[in-house]
């Protein structure tokens, strides 16, 4: 879809060129590609693709068979992508065999977007090529052929070429595939001596639908010494349990709280939020009081959300206390609200009149409206009169919500009276 999308841009652009250059001289153009001097034959190169003439692409075939310059030939096949005429593909098979390794990288890598079947054995045949930047863009542009003759051949290379580059784009483009005959390659390639390939492997396994990943990239994930590798064995296993729906065990998560990477830790906590087992209850009230990442401190206080167990409660009051991020009081508070717990009612009053940031004491307001609970009312009306306005607004606007007046304004006066002539109507929450 990216690949289409990509096209569509050039053609766009393409157009918005030849409209640019019709009043231009393309018979200049054609002159300047008979210059002896290589420079000014890009030039050219370049001022025949910007015309989006069609008429540019039996030129440039004869300049990519014939140039006695490399570098001038290897402009050649982007070139002839950008224009996207079919008679182009003939050509760029024949540059395969460029002696110039560019020239050959350059042809490999165009013959993806023509989509043409016939040139999927000719690229086959180039995963063979002496250099590796030559068979990954043989490799790519297989991937966007999608051929399945080409699973097999990428499959070879990723359990024999030398080169951890081609082998680690190897993993990578296999998963474009989505064949059940890559996923075993995939699961050897998970113990490849090369970090890179690792990586590659256990994030196709997450693209591929099969369960076969699991319990290799659950073991993966506790015991690689790389911490990228354990992420992206984490993130593999999250698309595999939460967008592919295959039963993956939340202790997979759970384990990886305890990792010595914060990345890792913070993947973790963030697919908990998916599941709703009792057993990732301590873990994350651990990680809540004691990580030292708030990003992952943040992450399971979202993911208690899911959970009214009263030592969540507990724990969340006291990270409302003592947290030293007011991203994560802030956070506290909101779920102490959603809690409909009664208990948090009175951290919530004292951090609403003494938390220093005004973020935090907000979300208090909002979170004892949550609370529905009318003892939080006197201490409404005190606030105000805070010398902040927007402390002064959130508390407003928790009182009409909470008692339902909403034909009051700020006057704290009004309020204390409007109180003591109705505050018995209120049925206490203690």
């Amino acid at each position: 879809m990216l690949v289409k999308k990509f096209i569509i841009l050039i053609f766009i652009m393409l157009a918005i060129n030849s409209i640019c250059f019709a009043g231009s001289d393309f018979q200049g153009a054609m002159k300047k590609l008979k210059s002896t001097d290589a420079e000014v034959r890009i030039e050219a190169i370049e001022s025949l693709v910007e015309s989006a003439d069609i008429r540019a692409v039996v030129p440039l075939i004869h300049i990519l068979k014939t140039d006695p310059d490399a570098e001038v030939r290897s402009k050649i096949p982007t070139s002839l992508v950008l224009l996207h005429d079919p008679k182009a593909v003939d050509a760029l098979i024949a540059a395969l065999k460029d002696n110039d390794e560019f020239v050959r990288e350059a042809a490999a890598s165009a013959l993806g977007f023509f989509n043409d079947p016939k040139a999927v054995e000719p690229l086959i045949l180039t995963l063979k090529d002496d250099y590796a930047n030559v068979r990954i863009g043989a490799m790519v542009s297989l991937a966007l052929l999608r051929d399945k003759r080409a699973v097999q051949p990428i499959i070879f290379i990723l359990q024999n070429d030398k080169d951890g580059n081609v082998r680690r784009e190897a993993a990578n483009l296999l998963a474009q595939f989505d064949d059940p005959s890559t996923v075993e390659p995939l699961l050897e390639a998970l113990k490849d001596s090369d970090e890179h390939v690792r990586m590659s492997a256990a994030g196709a396994l997450g693209q591929i639908s099969d369960k076969r990943g699991i319990e290799p990239l659950i073991a993966l994930s506790k015991t690689d010494p790389n911490a990228r590798v354990r992420d992206i064995c984490l993130e593999s296993l999250t698309s595999l349990a939460v967008f592919k729906k295959y039963p993956v065990s939340v202790e997979a998560f759970v384990s990886a709280l305890k990792d010595q990477n914060d990345q890792v830790r913070e993947q973790a906590v963030n697919t908990l939020r998916n599941f709703k087992d009792p057993i990732m209850i301590d873990p994350l009230l651990y990680s809540l009081r004691s990580d030292k990442d708030w990003r992952v401190r943040e992450g399971a206080i979202i993911a208690l959300r899911n959970f009214k167990d009263p030592k969540v409660i507990d724990s969340l009051i006291l990270t409302l206390k003592d947290d030293e991020d007011n991203r994560i009081r802030g956070g506290a508070a909101s779920n102490l609200g959603s809690s409909k717990d009664p208990r948090a009612l009175e951290q919530l009053v004292y951090a609403f009149n003494n938390d220093p940031d005004m973020l935090v004491r907000a979300n208090c307001a909002s979170a004892m409206v949550s609370l529905n609970d009318s003892r939080a009312v006197p201490y409404l009306i005190k606030a105000l009169s805070d010398k902040n306005s927007e402390m002064r607004d959130s508390a407003l606007s928790a009182l009409k919500y909470l008692t339902k007046e909403f034909n009051i304004e700020g006057n704290p006066a009004a309020w204390e009276k409007w109180w003591e002539e109705n505050k018995g109507k209120f049925q206490s929450s203690k």
